[in-house]
């Protein structure tokens, strides 16, 4: 019986996250990537779309895990106000590494995201999380230094059997 083929470990360097338990900055330095290595492993972090963007390297940094309740959804269930759906939020946006500098003017800000996904508690209803995402995407299309970004929005409790149902948005700046 032959080994499992073991994949080499992402070269990936975490940088402080500012006090902010939930958010994350990684460096990944693309290296040539081999035909036996052709998707990074499953929870890595890395991402084929950022290593094709930008093969020089870059910087993403993450806020993960905001959560905030918000009348959403299509269902004749998820249109009571005072029964909001509980939203997990991800957020990574993508930088060439030479636009970041290890300095207070220099990183990408995180907060501006974490702003307007904490105010959706107070907005009416919204049918579709895809709404939210492009408002997401807007905002962190602001910082011009931002090529690419991920939103990833979960509703978590949403049916009895899974952890969550959601979607997920990548977009490259046009």
């Amino acid at each position: 019986m032959a080994a499992p083929m073991r994949r080499p470990a992402p070269v990936i360097s975490t940088l402080p996250a500012m006090n902010a338990p939930s958010a994350l900055c990684a460096i990944r330095r693309a290296g040539p990537i081999s035909r036996a290595q052709h998707a990074p492993p499953p929870g890595s972090g890395t991402s084929m779309e950022a290593i094709t963007l930008f093969p020089e390297g870059y910087v993403a940094s993450r806020v993960t895990g905001i959560t905030v309740e918000v009348a959403v959804g299509i269902h004749p269930w998820e249109r009571f106000p005072e029964r909001p759906n509980l939203l997990s939020v991800d957020v990574e946006m993508f930088v060439p590494v030479e636009a970041v500098q290890p300095s207070a003017e220099g990183i990408v800000d995180y907060d501006p995201i974490r702003r307007l996904v904490k105010s959706w508690s107070g907005r009416g209803h919204v049918e579709y999380l895809e709404t939210l995402a492009e408002e997401a995407l807007a905002e962190v299309f602001r910082d011009a230094r931002v090529k690419a970004a991920r939103i990833r929005i979960m509703k978590r409790q949403i049916f009895p059997e899974s952890e969550g149902a959601g979607i997920e948005l990548f977009r490259r700046r046009a």
